[in-house]
């Protein structure tokens, strides 16, 4: 049985296929193929494709800015006053999102 937060892959369920060498003898026991089953696989790629939305959204989230301070929660009133610059938050600017690699897919 399956425990709650492991995944298939880390279980120990795993098929055992053996490979045949060109003289037709299965190899030993300890030089045995492990492969996954085609559960495991498809629970892999489902939980990539969630973990990759959800780290999509934290980005957006976290590279998004409030246009005034009122916005902020728990913002006290001399919050954002500088003696350098005093003036709107439309000064403010939103930061460039990096351009993160995709890879290879």
């Amino acid at each position: 049985m399956m425990t709650v937060g492991r995944s298939p892959l880390q279980e120990t369920n795993w098929k055992r296929t053996s490979m045949e060498s060109s003289g037709g003898a299965s190899k030993q026991a300890s030089e045995q193929v492990l492969r996954p089953t085609e559960a495991q696989l498809r629970w892999a790629q489902f939980h990539r494709k969630t973990r990759a939305v959800q780290t999509q959204d934290r980005v957006e989230t976290l590279y998004s800015y409030p246009s005034q301070a009122f916005e902020v929660s728990g913002a006290l009133p001399d919050d954002g006053a500088s003696t350098c610059s005093e003036g709107s938050a439309a000064k403010y600017r939103t930061r460039p999102k990096p351009k993160v690699s995709r890879g290879r897919r």
